[in-house]
Parts: structure tokens; C-alpha cells; sequence
């Protein structure tokens, strides 16, 4: 995860080619976390989940998700006040 913009842009492209890559989705998702884009990576973990279960995307999932909820949190308070 070094190059994650370049893993994004493959996966892109694999995604582009073979739109049932979970792989692709959850690579891609792994590369958006790491560059802490959360909703982008959760959106991607969960279709690649959906896809192709398996237990490490679940356990990342697991992680990403209190992030995202709090960044819709956030946004939520800010839009009240």
C-alpha cells in the first residue's frame, strides 16, 4: 500500500474490465483507507464483500465503519448549526 493511488488506478481499470472483481473492490477499498478516504473504502469493502465474503475484508470492515459513522456524525452537526 505504499503506491495506493497507483492500486486505486489498477483496480480501476480491473474494475473497468471485469466488474465482478471482489478482489479489485477490495483492494481498491484497502488503498482508500490507507490514504483515510473512509467512506470511499467501506463502499468498496462492503461490495466486495457482498461479491466474495471473506473474513479479513469483514474484520476491516469493522474497523472503517465506526470511522465513517463518525464522519456522518460530524457532518450532521455541522449541517445544524
Amino acid at each position: 500500500m505504499k503506491k495506493a493511488n497507483a492500486a486505486i488506478r489498477d483496480c480501476d481499470q480491473a474494475i473497468k474490465m471485469n466488474p465482478d472483481s471482489a478482489r479489485a473492490y477490495k483492494v481498491r477499498g484497502k488503498a482508500y483507507r490507507y490514504l483515510g478516504e473512509y467512506e470511499k473504502a467501506l463502499k468498496d469493502l462492503n461490495l466486495g464483500q457482498q461479491l466474495d465474503f471473506d473474513d479479513s475484508t469483514r474484520d476491516l470492515v469493522k474497523v472503517v465503519r465506526p470511522r465513517v459513522d463518525r464522519i456522518v456524525e460530524v457532518r450532521a452537526t455541522e449541517k445544524n448549526s
